[in-house]
């Protein structure tokens, strides 16, 4: 065999694994909700990298409308960063609210601003693997301003 072809596919095997760990621990993520909002129902789901998927039930006789602007993820080291929906959006736009009628649903993606600057092929890991990230969902319910929060909880994978 040639000594280069040896070498490359060596430098190729090394390059490869230098990729796979520099993103350090993965880590599985567990969403438990703390507070809910009355009629309102709320599900969080981690996808791929950096990303959750929302989806929200709207129970209530009038509109929902989700408040991006004022939600945030508060991560394990107690640093607040807004939520920023949809994939791929540039963090530094102003987001409208997200209006759901009655008897309606909505479902989306969404980030944590400070998220955005890191790898989006990588999940989240705790800074503080003892804590919890919290996540807060702003919401204006028929007129009253509202808070649906959950807990975070990160799970070494194995």
């Amino acid at each position: 065999m040639n000594i280069k072809f040896l070498l490359k596919i060596i430098v190729l095997i090394f390059v490869t694994n230098m990729l796979v760990s520099c993103g350090g621990s993965q880590y599985r993520q567990q969403i438990s909700t703390y507070k809910s909002v009355q009629n309102v129902k709320i599900d969080i789901e981690k996808q791929s990298g950096i990303y959750w998927k929302l989806m929200l039930a709207n129970n209530t006789e009038g509109y929902v409308k989700i408040l991006w602007d004022d939600s945030a993820y508060v991560m394990t080291d107690g640093t607040s960063s807004r939520l920023i929906r949809g994939k791929g959006r540039s963090k530094d736009v102003s987001q409208s609210s997200s209006p759901v009628p009655s008897e309606a649903s909505f479902s989306d993606l969404f980030t944590a601003e400070a998220l955005i600057e890191k790898s989006s092929r990588l999940s989240p890991k705790a800074a503080d693997a003892e804590k919890n990230a919290k996540l807060y969902l702003a919401l204006d319910v028929n007129g009253r301003s509202q808070i649906w929060e959950a807990k975070v909880f990160f799970h070494k994978a194995e």
